[in-house]
């Protein structure tokens, strides 16, 4: 309160001599002028006490006759001493008269260390589905996420699979394989008789008429030419289809 008040109260003549300072305070008790203490200032002259830094604000020193905004990344409390860096997971942009408290990253954003301004995206093959993470989870195998800053993965699609996570778009099913499911680790095998030349598919094929399934993988195809199909197209002056006849083969059957 101002001197005057405050001497008018405690019925006591305004001492002449007695001006206290900017950064000071009027002490009855002690009938002297003290200076305010940290955390707290005072601009003006001839006062019976002190005011508390605000919130967002602090003064370390005694005497002030001002407080200082906080850094960016620091928020406090009124009648602060000094700032308090922002915890992981939080942020204080600063506007120029400090911060009172630290907010949260949104979901898709993550900050990892103390005293920030800001957030960072979550990575590709990430998210964070809150807020006030410290980290951003991986998708999880089967699942995917190709962009930035986003808060759900995705399932791969029919068709497609990935086995690691944290994987930012899904793998094709190979040649004779399929995958009639979401979310998947893996592709399955086409069964016998079946076959699939086509890369990134939910279902196999039955194998044409003249053709048996081999054992193992034949130029991508499940199918191969029986040796004993006795059709002249479909068989070579050995009597058996080699690989390059049967390829050549095949092509012409789906022209």
């Amino acid at each position: 309160m101002p001197l005057e008040t405050f001497q008018s109260r405690h019925h006591f003549p305004i001492s002449e001599t007695l001006l206290c300072k900017a950064g000071q305070f009027y002490d009855d008790v002690t009938d002297s002028c003290k200076q305010c203490s940290a955390g707290q200032y005072q601009d003006e002259q001839q006062q019976g006490a002190c005011k508390p830094c605000p919130a967002g604000q602090f003064q370390q020193e005694t005497g002030g006759v001002s407080c200082s905004p906080c850094e960016k990344g620091y928020y406090s409390a009124e009648g602060a001493e000094s700032c308090t860096p922002c915890p992981g997971g939080t942020y204080a942009s600063g506007t120029g008269i400090g911060e009172a408290s630290c907010l949260p990253c949104e979901a898709g954003f993550y900050n990892g260390q103390t005293g920030q301004s800001g957030c960072k995206e979550c990575p590709r093959g990430s998210v964070s589905s809150s807020t006030g993470n410290t980290q951003c989870e991986p998708c999880r195998p089967g699942e995917y996420q190709a962009d930035v800053g986003q808060t759900e993965c995705f399932m791969c699609p029919a068709g497609t699979y990935t086995a690691s996570p944290g994987t930012t778009n899904c793998e094709l099913c190979p040649f004779d394989t399929y995958q009639p499911n979401e979310g998947t680790t893996s592709c399955i095998r086409c069964a016998s008789g079946q076959e699939q030349p086509v890369r990134g598919k939910a279902s196999c094929l039955t194998c044409k008429e003249g053709a048996q399934c081999g054992s193992e993988f034949v130029s991508s195809v499940n199918c191969i030419w029986s040796s004993t199909n006795t059709h002249p197209a479909h068989t070579s002056a050995r009597g058996t289809m080699n690989e390059s006849d049967f390829v050549f083969l095949w092509y012409l059957q789906r022209r």
